[in-house]
Parts: structure tokens; sequence; C-alpha cells
């Protein structure tokens, strides 16, 4: 570890470069037209005061592997019909009722993708002082919980490779992200019980000043459950989201996102992270 600096270090990640060991089937690429959204967006939101990775390159894909992949998209068919304010079915409702009635249809109103279509691919370079997730935290607790073979009221077994392992992501994200106060101070005396209660505080004010600025410029995740929520409480992943175009509590951009992480519902999504 050592000393850690005075400057702010920064991890480069590639989104769209290809298949990695952790890859769940699919091919590991990115298109160009969420690539260009990805590397904007992340731009806005840091311009806007939220706390996010940035994007520090974008490359169009030439290479022997091929340069475009297929993709889900939606066709003109796709969007389904929205009646408008005088529909007889909406008679029986006031003009105020019928605007509420019809924003919550067209937010509901386009399906699923429902073909494929070819789209040129593109490498994104992000950065960011740690990539250290709530997820990767969420799978070594999981390991060490099942090596230890808990039982009500049983204690951990810190013995195994299981839970050092668990240990050392701990210091990993306590340093990368919160040295100051989280590691430290505890480092030293390995006081790892009270290094990951620093850690979790900071986490849990991260994460709630950063789901107040998506609430505050109006950005919809898509998609936050704890793979695609950092520990350091800071915006990454710019896949299915979108800004709220027009004012709806469960308003969002992906059909796939549900109710649980629409837009007035991101807060509870980011305890339930914690």
């Amino acid at each position: 570890h050592g000393e850690h600096p005075a400057s702010p270090r920064y991890e480069m990640q590639l989104k769209g470069a290809g298949p990695t060991p952790f890859c769940r089937g699919a091919d590991g690429r990115a298109v160009l037209r969420s690539s260009i959204r990805e590397f904007l967006a992340s731009e806005a939101m840091h311009h806007l005061g939220v706390k996010t990775t940035r994007a520090l390159s974008l490359v169009v894909s030439d290479g022997p592997d091929g340069d475009t992949s297929m993709r889900p998209w939606y066709s003109e068919d796709s969007k389904r019909n929205v009646p408008s304010m005088d529909d007889p079915r909406l008679a029986q409702y006031t003009d105020a009722q019928k605007r509420q009635i019809l924003a919550q249809l067209q937010v509901q109103a386009r399906d699923n993708p429902d073909i494929m279509i070819e789209e040129p691919c593109a490498i994104t370079c992000r950065v960011s002082p740690s990539f250290v997730r709530v997820g990767h935290l969420d799978l070594f607790a999981r390991r060490a919980t099942k090596a230890s073979g808990m039982d009500d009221g049983k204690q951990y077994d810190t013995s195994t490779p299981e839970w050092e392992a668990l240990e050392k992501l701990i210091w990993h994200a306590a340093y990368r992200e919160f040295p100051k106060t989280a590691y430290d101070p505890y480092k030293d005396s390995d006081d790892i019980g009270n290094a990951a209660k620093a850690l979790l505080k900071c986490s849990m004010n991260g994460i709630a000043t950063m789901v107040a600025g998506w609430i505050r410029v109006g950005f919809t995740q898509g998609n936050f459950n704890a793979d695609n929520c950092l520990v350091g409480g800071r915006q990454m992943d710019y896949g299915p989201f979108g800004f709220v175009d027009e004012y709806h509590p469960l308003y969002a951009k992906w059909t796939g996102s549900g109710e649980h992480f629409g837009f007035l519902n991101q807060p509870q999504a980011g305890f339930t992270n914690f």
C-alpha cells in the first residue's frame, strides 16, 4: 500500500473491449451510439455537480474481430397507441385527471425492443478513483459467510481464505475511496471492524448525496442494482439511463427498469444497495 498520494489517482476501465473472464455470455462489445451517450452524459453530470465516473477517450472499433454488433431496437410498430384528450373512454375525468392519465400511459407506451439492428462498435475508456462496487463487497461477504457454515448465533470463521479476501477488499476500498477517514486511522492497528464501519458511513453519505443529485437534475439511472452502484457514491455505467422528459414519479427511460428503479423510487433503491 504505502502512503496514499496527496493528489487523486485514477483507475482506467475499458467498456466495449470484448469478452472478459467475468462475461455472462454476451459479446463484451459496446455500440457507438451508447458510447457517445456515456461520454456526453458523464461530462454533463460532472459539470452539473453530480459525482460520476468520467470518459477519458472514445475510439471507434476497427479490427479483425469485426467492428459491428447486432443489438435489439425498436421498430415503427413497437410504440403503443396512447388515447387523446377527447377519447370517449376518458369522458368521466376532468382535464387535469386526463392529463395525468395520459402522462402515465405515455411513460408506459413503448414495448420492449422487437427487432435486431447492426450497429458500429466503440471502446470507451472511463476513469474513476475506484471501481469497487457494492456488488463486489456483497459477493465476497456471501463467500465468507458460506465458508463459515453460518448458522444462527454462530460467529464468522475468520481463518478461511474467503474471510481473508473479504478483509483485503474492505481495506482496498477504504484506501482508494476514503483514505483519511476509513483507512489511515485503523490500518496500523489492523482494526478491520472500525474500518468497515467508517467505510459504511462514508459510503452511505456518498450514495445518498449522489441520488439526491439525480433527483435534483431529473436523472434516472435505469438499472440501479448493487452491480451498478459504486461504494464511493459515484455514478457509473451509463447504460439504460435518461433524463425526465415529462415529470412522472415512476419515470424510467428503459422498459426493463420496472417501478423499483423509477425516478422517485431511486432513493429507496440506493438505500437497498446500502
